[in-house]
């Protein structure tokens, strides 16, 4: 029945509501279909089953285009007002469906043709960014640079107080004294066959076991201070002198600000012409000037709740006047 509703030019349903008779029209094609608006639930139960049920699937097949609704001359017949308790609109009347917005048809421009125009919020990073912490249990001694200053590659940035390790190290160096003499003394009576080679071979033990301690010593000394890893500048101090800290707890947050990339997160509908290598304009609200851009590579993943994927893009150039943490929007032009 449904199909013959669907497919016909001109087919009248009749609907039972109270006695009454309403016929409605079912026009041909996908861009109209029958829509009988019902505001009470209990209207609705008084048609027929088997009348109501072509027309729903109508609807339903009907929904990816324009819908319209059309009712027949039987509705006309009514008062202007259309009868108020059958919850039925008159034609002519503003009914509920005036509010809805219709859905875009094949031809129509969908989402992701007009996110291309969108503008998406991009965000200037460093490229090259580090926490530092301590590897050690002990004292900070002195920190040899403040927030906001500068430093170059290898540049000390942290000092500890290693005393006790120095201790440590001096025992060990004493030990190493101790057993070398002790091994060349039974290296000399084991040559004159007064002691076996168990003697022997113990004190070359203890020389082996004091160089591997003065070695422990001096891979914790190295820790007693800290330089940089790369030039940047220091974006905050997490601790201060004469503080104790436990290993791995951290000092201070560094940076390269002259490295700087491009994050921005785009609808993954982009990734089909997206590609590492297109360009758009960075617009930077802190600085107030556009910035030519160089996607350097697509995100790993998608996110499956916003459907967006993060791209990340290089700006070309030197520009001093830009810093970690601003933002503005990119502008994207379709290829």
């Amino acid at each position: 029945m449904w199909q013959a509703a669907c497919g016909l030019a001109k087919i009248r349903q009749p609907l039972y509501n109270g006695g009454t008779v309403y016929s409605a029209r079912v026009a041909k094609g996908r861009a109209n279909a029958l829509i009988i608006l019902v505001k009470d639930m209990h209207i609705a139960q008084k048609f027929r089953r088997r009348q109501l049920l072509p027309a729903l699937i109508c609807f339903l097949l009907a929904a990816p285009v324009p819908l319209k609704a059309e009712v027949s001359a039987g509705l006309q017949e009514q008062s202007p007002g259309a009868d108020a308790g059958s919850g039925i609109a008159a034609p002519g009347t503003q009914s509920g469906l005036d509010g809805m917005q219709p859905l875009p048809g094949p031809g129509a421009t969908g989402p992701v043709q007009a996110a291309a125009a969108q503008k998406m919020r991009v965000l200037v990073v460093a490229n090259r960014e580090a926490t530092i912490a301590g590897r050690l249990y002990g004292t900070i001694s002195q920190i040899h640079v403040r927030e906001s200053e500068r430093f170059k590659t290898g540049q000390t940035l942290v000092s500890f107080d290693c005393r006790e390790l120095a201790a440590e190290k001096a025992v060990a160096q004493a030990e190493l004294r101790l057993h070398s003499t002790t091994n060349k003394a039974n290296a000399e009576l084991y040559a004159e066959k007064v002691i076996g080679s168990l003697e022997k071979d113990l004190s070359q033990a203890k020389v082996a076991e004091a160089n591997a301690k003065i070695k422990a010593v001096n891979a914790k000394m190295a820790n007693c201070s800290i330089t940089a890893p790369f030039d940047g500048q220091v974006v905050e101090l997490k601790a201060k002198a004469h503080e104790t800290l436990q290993p791995g707890m951290p000092i201070m947050l560094i940076q390269n600000s002259h490295d700087l990339e491009a994050h921005v997160h785009v609808p993954s509908a982009w990734m089909v012409w997206l590609k590492p290598g297109a360009r758009f304009r960075a617009h930077i609200e802190e600085s107030g000037t556009a910035y030519e851009a160089r996607v350097t590579a697509l995100g790993a993943r998608v996110d499956p709740v916003s459907r967006t994927v993060k791209i990340y893009a290089e700006i070309p150039g030197d520009h001093p006047e830009l810093l970690p943490g601003m933002s503005g929007y990119a502008e994207f032009d379709r290829q």
